[in-house]
């Protein structure tokens, strides 16, 4: 892959002008066809978001942006920072996001044969760009709409859609790419997925989003700079923001968490609710930690280079320090306010990240069966509960894949976990879990006594 229309954030000696701010790029509204009937209208949204303590919103409904001729959108009273959107695309999804009117096409064409899709996705993101928006890539690993085109430009990745562990327990594997690049017809003309897909679904036991974070440090290791965002991809059941997007901006506008996440100033958080992080990087050495995500450090002016990571409002765990896709240093935390001081000296070009993992807590009402019923373990040894659902649920592997019994766990006995329904009308319920449920929601499938708490993007020595 070549890096045509990425930008390069500019270095700088000094802190940056701004904060980060919190939100969600991935919400359906009654708009999107197959939230018509249980959906909520775009004002509900927006109380919904307000609820859940977001700062900005981007309603991306499927193939089309109704959202920018609903009175609604412009005309509900918020605070919120409102973003028009668009998930874009038929096989493969994405999100177009700050749009001024209509992109120059709502999904793939296929009229000139497969090797014409992409310079025409490429397109596409040209003039998204025009408009002053952003682009990113929507679930790339997934089962039924991977995004394996081998496209440029795009500004981000969607590495965290919807829970951690819940719904994305199937690893995508290197016999699924090959049937979707047959399926599409680029193998007849010689074509393939780009190398960087085969990377990710190398990484089995995971999970997909586990995936979508290889595949997104796959292109970083490629050269691309690049946002990581998370999407909750609502359409009903949960509020926007789980997973939360913060995006660090210079101005509370649109315009100004777009040039965020066109500048990779961005980590994604398991809610709004979860453990804050801030890393940055001091190139200088004077005690300043002027480099921020996103940022780029000259390696030619740097020796050992000085890290900070400060996570707020943890509750134990630990933290990892990546560089080029090895964890170089982990830290355990004891609850509160944690901050971490390193260093590394980089021997070339490297890019470096973080993850945040939570505890476990298993003390919580049917804990147990709540996990098992996420993960896809075992039930019969649960009682009398755990053996009923494993039984209706013993020949629909499928349906134990989409979360179906979780779902029905939720309706039936969710009272019993704390679980509750948000203080706003919906079309449908839409709930509310209790930490030690989120967290079980979003469980580590590697080490089950974590979840995953945080990730962010990357700073960049080149």
């Amino acid at each position: 892959s070549t890096t045509r229309g990425t930008s390069t954030p500019p270095a700088t000696l000094r802190p940056p002008t701004g904060r980060y701010y919190s939100g969600d790029l991935h919400v359906h509204s009654r708009h999107s066809g197959d939230t018509k009937q249980f959906g909520d209208q775009i004002s509900t949204i927006i109380r919904l978001a307000e609820t859940t303590g977001l700062q900005f919103l981007s309603i991306s409904d499927h193939r089309q942006t109704t959202v920018l001729t609903d009175p609604q959108f412009r005309g509900t009273s918020t605070n919120l920072i409102m973003l028009a959107g668009e998930e874009w695309g038929g096989s493969g999804h994405a999100g177009a996001h700050n749009l001024q009117r209509e992109p120059i096409q709502h999904s793939q064409d296929y009229s000139g044969g497969a090797a014409a899709v992409a310079p025409r996705i490429n397109d596409v993101i040209d003039d998204v760009h025009a408009q002053g928006g952003f682009f990113v890539l929507n679930h790339p690993i997934e089962p039924d709409n991977p995004f394996y085109w081998d496209v440029d430009g795009f500004d981000g990745m969607e590495i965290w859609n919807q829970s951690w562990a819940l719904r994305n327990l199937t690893d995508t594997t290197d016999a699924d790419v090959r049937q979707w690049v047959a399926s599409k017809g680029l193998a007849a003309a010689g074509l393939d997925a780009p190398p960087e897909v085969y990377q990710a679904v190398s990484h089995q036991g995971g999970g997909r989003n586990y995936q979508n974070l290889k595949f997104y440090e796959a292109h970083l290791d490629a050269g691309k700079h690049l946002a990581a965002v998370g999407g909750g991809d609502r359409h009903y059941l949960f509020p926007p923001g789980y997973p939360t997007t913060w995006v660090f901006a210079e101005t509370p506008t649109p315009a100004g968490i777009s040039d965020g996440v066109r500048r990779a100033r961005t980590w994604v958080s398991r809610g709004p609710n979860a453990p804050r992080v801030d890393f940055k990087a001091d190139r200088d050495g004077d005690g300043t930690f002027e480099s921020i995500l996103g940022d780029v450090i000259p390696l030619a002016t740097t020796g050992a280079i000085d890290f900070q990571i400060a996570v707020e409002d943890n509750a134990g765990g630990k933290v990892e320090l990546v560089r080029n896709g090895t964890v170089i240093g982990t830290w355990h935390m004891s609850g509160g306010s944690t901050v971490i001081r390193t260093s590394d000296q980089p021997s070339g070009r490297s890019w470096y990240r973080v993850n945040v993992y939570e505890p476990i807590d298993r003390s919580g009402p049917d804990a147990a069966i709540i996990e098992a019923l996420i993960t896809g373990g075992s039930l019969n040894n649960l009682g009398f509960l755990g053996s009923t659902i494993a039984g209706l649920l013993s020949r629909y592997q499928s349906f134990v894949d989409v979360g179906g019994p979780f779902a029905i766990y939720m309706i039936l006995f969710g009272s019993r976990a704390g679980i509750t329904q948000v203080p706003i009308n919906t079309a449908s319920p839409t709930l509310l879990m209790p930490e030690y449920v989120s967290r079980l929601m979003n469980i580590d499938l590697r080490d089950r006594n974590y979840c995953i708490g945080a990730l962010t993007s990357a700073i960049y020595v080149e």
